[in-house]
């Protein structure tokens, strides 16, 4: 039998989305509307309600990077955030915004501010995204913006107030964001490929096909990833492949595995294969390209799985 206590709890406790029923930690002043404090320690003493920390409570299990978080007396931000919002991750270190620098470890990021409230354990979209801006690098930016705006996280009028709100240096960074991307595979080779001067069409369509993931100097490139492309998706996704070569049209796939953890090998192969790019009216040397070997990965641990911020070990750049 549900205590008639929880059920007024549960009405009031935020959920962190409408897909999941984790809930936020949460203080006795958000739900003081719906419980009192004697109330609410009658939760806790019957194992309803866990303490966290002092001041500090939550209803349902909760997701262990906001337990972390709550019991150092922070708040995820930045890319950590805006991963357990849903979008996508691009960095597996914990970002905090704490009031002091206090906490030192190498998996945690600390952002201080002592001017701003901690009112919450996970900062909102639109601040969490405003702060990656400064702190992550423009292709990392590229890749969370991207699926910050593709999943809806925040809306095209929040997305205009914030680019209004940089300066043209950090606007510079979001240059080549688009939210028609549909995967962090995708945004990954789409930023790229423009940062070298090809022109890409994302989200094509053709007839009779659907829509494709580029389109590049007549090639079509898939980009295909771990939650999306196994099981019967890959049959129709060949078929589509058929498709297309039947109209002349050339389709290049490209794995998971080949973007994430193969990705410097792969550039050249798509330099290769894409031809000249023309950046600035100048032509660049594709064979001066390929000659200068593998680009470096940037700094930052991708996965297109999105599981937040506690992926394995192994799983790593090599």
């Amino acid at each position: 039998m549900t205590h008639p206590y929880l059920e007024s709890l549960r009405s009031c406790v935020r959920y962190l989305s409408p897909n999941d029923l984790r809930t936020l930690p949460f203080r006795p002043a958000d739900v003081a509307h719906a419980l009192t404090w004697k109330q609410l320690d009658t939760l806790a003493r019957l194992g309803h309600v866990q303490r966290i920390r002092h001041g500090w409570y939550c209803a349902e299990p909760v997701h262990p990077v906001l337990r972390r978080a709550a019991r150092l007396g922070g708040v995820v931000t930045c890319t950590s955030a805006l991963a357990l919002w849903g979008a996508w991750n691009t960095d597996n270190r914990l970002h905090l915004r704490l009031r002091r620098g206090r906490t030192e470890s190498d998996d945690l990021v600390l952002h201080c501010d002592n001017r701003s409230p901690m009112s919450a354990v996970v900062e909102d979209p639109l601040p969490a995204l405003l702060l990656a801006c400064r702190c992550l690098d423009p292709e990392q930016l590229t890749l969370v913006t991207d699926s910050v705006l593709n999943h809806g996280l925040i809306s095209a009028a929040e997305y205009e107030h914030l680019l209004g709100s940089l300066s043209r240096r950090l606007r510079h960074k979001l240059r080549f964001v688009d939210g028609r991307s549909e995967s962090g595979t995708e945004s990954r080779v789409r930023y790229w490929l423009q940062s070298l001067g090809f022109h890409v069409q994302p989200q094509a369509y053709f007839p009779g096909v659907g829509r494709v993931d580029l389109m590049v100097n007549g090639k079509v490139i898939e980009c295909d990833s771990v939650a999306h492309h196994g099981g019967e998706q890959h049959f129709r996704d060949r078929e589509r492949d058929l498709k297309l070569g039947a109209r002349s049209i050339p389709v290049h796939r490209l794995s998971h595995r080949q973007v994430m953890h193969q990705w410097p090998a792969t550039q050249q192969y798509l330099l290769a294969i894409l031809g000249r790019p023309q950046r600035r009216g100048k032509r660049i040397s594709v064979t001066k390209l390929v000659a200068e070997g593998p680009i470096a990965p940037p700094r930052g641990q991708f996965d297109d799985r999105n599981p937040g911020i506690t992926r394995p070990e192994a799983d790593r750049w090599a």
